[in-house]
This record gives structure tokens, C-alpha cells and sequence, in this order.
């Protein structure tokens, strides 16, 4: 078997834009590498064997076992109910997993939390459980929301559902106009610049 290098670069380019890659727009500066979207490369053989033992297995099965996974009863469906982290972290991977795989009743069961999450968006951004609005010593709690960006954008990339800007949106400038004291409680205080990725790609 033989190599052959058609083309090399020192470092790649910059400015290229396609359907896949969209270049930071100014004042940002371009970057050479960028994600691509869930879905735009399909698994087969082996990694897709993988991906179908999950989806039959703890993480495509997690939400007929856990307490925190009953819909009805869920803060993040229903804001006068409890809710903290653990849905969004697993409806972070198993969205990404019917995305990705196409599964029909993967992608079903991840719309359904989805569509119930943005129901819940009021008229100044906050969406979720209502609790958490004053729960850091009468500041909002808003680490377990920065998981849901991450969520919707890939909804956004897969789909290009029309909810997903104007959500995100509204949510940024309810996080932008929180109190200090908000960025310097619960998780939220380290783990903030997770969500600097996502607000450049709503910016882009």
C-alpha cells in the first residue's frame, strides 16, 4: 500500500465556509478547525454496533428506572416541580445519540423532553424550575440551564428548528442582566466559560 500526499499546509485555512462550517463573523477571528454538527458523519460497522449497545442499554433505558426521569414530575417540564442537573445530563448524551444514529424511537423520546423544556421559557428567558430562580442565596442557580445550550444547539444544527435562536437568545440576555453574585455561586462560578463556545456560535 502506498501514500500519496496531494496537498499539505503548514496550518489550514481559515476562511473557507460550507454547509458544514460556518467561519466566526467579525469582530471574531477565523479559526482553522471547527465541530461539526451531530449527524453530519454517520457511524457503521463497529462504532455503530457500539452506539446501538447504548441505545439498548443504561443510556437509552435510563429514563424508564430513574426518579429523576419521570416526565410528569419533572422541574424542567413542569416548573412548579423540583429539578437540578441530572435530566439535562442525560438528555445532553441521549439527544446526541438518536441525533447522531438517526433512531427513529431514540429521536422521538429526546423530542419530547426537548419540546417540553422550551414550553417552559418565560417572557424574561428564565425556563425550568422555578426554584432555582432564588436558590443561591436569593440569586439564580444557572449552571443546570448552561447544559441545556449545548442540547439545543445540536436540536438547532440537526434540524434547524425555528424555537432554538430566539430560545437561547433570550436566555442569554436573562443570564446577562443576573446578578454578580450569580457568577460567583454553586457551579455555575467554574464552569461559566463552558458556555463561551455556544454564545459565539449564536453570535456567528
Amino acid at each position: 500500500m502506498s501514500i500519496e500526499v496531494v496537498q499539505r499546509v503548514q496550518v489550514p485555512s481559515g476562511t473557507i465556509s460550507t454547509t458544514h462550517y460556518v467561519q466566526n463573523r467579525a469582530p471574531l477571528q477565523p479559526v482553522p478547525f471547527q465541530k461539526l454538527p451531530p449527524g453530519a458523519v454517520r457511524a457503521d460497522g463497529w462504532l455503530l454496533g457500539q452506539l446501538k449497545l447504548q441505545i439498548n442499554g443504561l443510556n437509552g433505558k435510563l429514563y424508564e428506572i430513574s426518579d429523576y426521569l419521570v416526565y410528569d414530575n419533572c422541574g424542567w417540564i413542569d416548573p412548579t416541580k423540583m429539578a437540578w442537573e441530572e435530566m439535562p445530563y442525560w438528555l445532553r448524551g441521549f439527544a446526541e445519540l438518536a441525533f447522531v444514529t438517526g433512531d427513529a424511537d431514540t429521536m422521538s423520546i429526546a423530542n419530547r423532553w426537548m419540546d417540553g423544556v422550551l414550553r417552559t421559557q418565560q417572557s424574561d428567558g428564565w425556563f425550568g424550575p422555578n426554584y432555582m430562580r432564588t436558590s443561591l442565596d436569593g440569586v439564580p442557580d444557572l449552571w443546570p440551564a448552561m447544559l441545556f445550550s449545548n442540547i439545543f444547539r445540536s436540536l438547532y444544527e440537526c434540524t434547524n428548528d425555528a424555537r432554538v435562536i430566539p430560545f437561547l437568545l433570550n436566555w442569554f440576555q436573562f443570564v446577562a442582566k443576573a446578578p454578580d453574585d450569580s457568577f460567583t455561586r454553586g457551579w455555575g462560578a467554574t464552569r461559566w466559560a463552558e458556555n463561551i463556545d455556544n454564545i459565539i456560535w449564536l453570535y456567528n
